[in-house]
């Protein structure tokens, strides 16, 4: 394993990582293929019917501090999402530079990082990962 790291979000990862998480992201792509909204129970009861009749699916959360709340997705892929990733990944915007699916409570379950974080934990390398007290 090279010596080398970088720093990316708030930990610092080495080359393996990084490409593995690369990796993961070329497979997975969730979070470039659906469109994803967390709102309270008041928002979505009024509106499920319309919600559903335009394709979203609907799924509430049962625990932790976000019980009670709905995500509201739909399939809506990039078009610049290609089989071999983004195809204007060097230039893509700010917001897909800046994403991590782990941090957004919509996508978490979706996003295959998740299975780095939970290798990492079952051989004790950090502690569990944690937003805002959100875990399941």
């Amino acid at each position: 394993m090279s010596l080398h790291k970088q720093i990316m979000g708030n930990e610092i990862m080495t080359e393996n990582e990084i490409a593995k998480k690369q990796k993961i992201c070329i497979q997975c792509q969730n979070c470039c293929k659906y469109i994803t909204f967390l709102l309270p129970a008041e928002k979505i009861n009024d509106l499920f019917d319309y919600y559903i009749k335009r394709g979203f699916t609907i799924e509430e959360i049962k625990g932790g501090p976000w019980c009670g709340y709905h995500i509201l997705e739909i399939y809506s892929p990039c078009p610049h999402l290609t089989e071999q990733g983004c195809s204007i990944y060097n230039n893509r915007p700010k917001i897909c530079r800046d994403y991590n699916g782990l941090t957004d409570i919509a996508m978490r379950e979706k996003c295959m990082w998740l299975l780095l974080e939970k290798e990492k934990e079952e051989k004790g390398l950090v502690e569990e990962f944690d937003v805002g007290g959100w875990r399941n």
